[in-house]
């Protein structure tokens, strides 16, 4: 299945909200109760804080960005919703199983390239099994979408897609499940 939402950016912290809003919306029906979830590529923490909207157990972000990962910090003092940041590579090994995988990935734009990408997110791709539970359920929202395709894990399925609108892209928010 495949759906076209709509956000229209005007300020760009406001787009940001919106979008993770809208992703939100958009996933709810696949979302866990009391799970515990992870964003391997936090950055502020944007998506967890949305996703913290609804019941889980715990959250946990990382992300190579120490500034960013300061920032996510400064929002959980905001926010309190318990989350907890760490630095690390989202391409190496989690000790930890997770009921949900959820990020916002590099889309190479602004900051790195598709060269990079194809690398990190085959290396995310190849440990997205074993970071989720037996019944988990990843959630990728990118711009990069012929490359999250062809890299996609053969023991997982694509249940749904949803393309958005934003600022000139296209990304669109992937919900992957283990097969």
């Amino acid at each position: 299945a495949s759906a076209r939402c709509f956000c229209s950016p005007t300020w760009r912290p406001t787009t940001r909200l919106l979008r993770a809003a809208s992703c939100m919306r958009f996933i709810k029906p696949y979302l866990k109760e009391k799970a515990d979830v992870l964003d391997p590529f936090c950055g502020a923490g944007t998506m967890l804080f949305e996703r913290a909207k609804y019941s889980y157990a715990s959250l946990t972000g990382t992300d190579i960005n120490s500034d960013a990962l300061r920032a996510a910090r400064q929002n959980e003092r905001n926010a309190k919703t318990g989350a907890h940041f760490l630095i690390k590579n989202a391409g190496s090994p989690f000790r930890d199983k997770f009921d949900e995988v959820i990020c916002n990935m590099p889309f190479g734009l602004r900051v790195g390239s598709h060269d990079e990408n194809r690398s990190l997110y085959a290396a995310f791709l190849r440990n997205l099994t074993k970071m989720l539970k037996k019944d988990g359920v990843a959630f990728l929202f990118t711009h990069e979408k012929k490359l999250l395709a062809e890299l996609q894990p053969e023991s997982m399925e694509l249940e749904d897609k949803c393309t958005f609108s934003a600022g000139g892209l296209h990304p669109s928010m992937f919900v992957l499940k283990n097969k």
